[in-house]
């Protein structure tokens, strides 16, 4: 990491919902990178289908799957599946929730294990996450 600039780990959400939308517009901005270095939890796959939904919005990023081959001068992906998933933007499905869910646990295993600093969630749909999360075993912090 780099002293002064944080490295900040963003879930995709729901895949289904507004989340990878709001991510792809929000670092599509460069400015962002002026301030942190930011990891993005979820597939390449996921990213590419809904770059096609906003094209003029264009995001730059590299994908990884190791913390140190973080690139600290643009947006990182951190692919945390890489097998093909239906995604029905506007549609709750238990699909888009348990992918959402994995991002999540993703990134706050990456957080617990101190590579990264922070950690953003992007919108979510309780009624689907609730009872994927409450399966989880619980982690007592150290």
């Amino acid at each position: 990491m780099t002293p002064n600039k944080p490295l900040i780990g963003i879930t995709c959400g729901d895949l289904n919902g507004i989340g990878i939308e709001l991510i792809i517009k929000t670092f599509s901005d460069n400015r962002i990178l002026e301030h942190c270095t930011p990891v993005i939890f979820a597939s390449n796959k996921a990213i590419n289908f809904y770059r096609k939904s906003v094209p003029e919005y264009n995001i730059n990023y590299q994908t990884t799957k190791e913390f140190d081959r973080i690139n600290h001068k643009q947006v990182n992906l951190f692919n945390c599946w890489e097998e093909e998933v239906a995604i029905t933007p506007g549609q709750m499905t238990d699909i888009g929730g348990k992918y959402g869910v994995l991002s999540l646990q993703t990134a706050v295993a990456a957080l617990k294990q101190k590579q990264i600093e922070g950690l953003v969630t992007a919108p979510s749909i309780k009624k689907i996450y609730s009872p994927l999360i409450s399966a989880l075993p619980v982690i007592p912090p150290t």
